[in-house]
């Protein structure tokens, strides 16, 4: 069995010694600094340390050893308003996808046009691609030989 280690953890004006094992589950320790600050319907993240440091919960759980011997303030998200919004992007602001080859261009013209060679390696994995949409009935039969037939113009 592994050795405990103890650390202090403070949530506002409660604080706790909390024990730690290597192997410890984050999820279990989750629930062990849910029940024990009482921070129910809350996202328990990390820790932080007294200069600053944010400590995730997973590092915890990995290496419980290289835990720091000070009192952890306790991470809490109580509400989404605790969580930074994502900005909102303008629509002249977005990226757009590069403008795929025209379809008048045949795949071995494309290659041949932009100093890539179709290799044998690379037809065959556009063909086990098509036939992989195939199986998983993204395309039907006749759609997948077409573009087989693309591929050899």
């Amino acid at each position: 069995m592994s050795e405990a280690t103890l650390i202090k953890v403070r949530n506002g004006s409660d604080e706790r010694s909390v024990a730690l094992y290597s192997g410890i589950g984050t999820d279990e320790l989750i629930n062990v600094l849910t029940a024990t600050f009482g921070v129910y319907g809350s996202t328990i993240v990390g820790f932080l340390t007294e200069n600053g440091t944010v400590i995730p919960l997973s590092m915890a759980t990995r290496s419980p050893e290289v835990m720091p011997n000070t009192t952890l303030k306790l991470m809490v998200l109580h509400d989404k308003k605790d969580v930074l919004p994502v900005p909102k992007i303008e629509e002249d602001q977005r990226v757009q996808p590069p403008i795929p080859p025209t379809t008048n261009m045949s795949a071995s013209n494309y290659a041949a046009e932009n100093n890539n060679e179709l290799n044998e390696d690379s037809l065959d994995q556009l063909l086990r691609f098509i036939e992989g949409l195939r199986a998983r009935g993204l395309i039907n039969k006749e759609d997948c030989h077409l573009l087989k037939e693309l591929l050899f113009e």
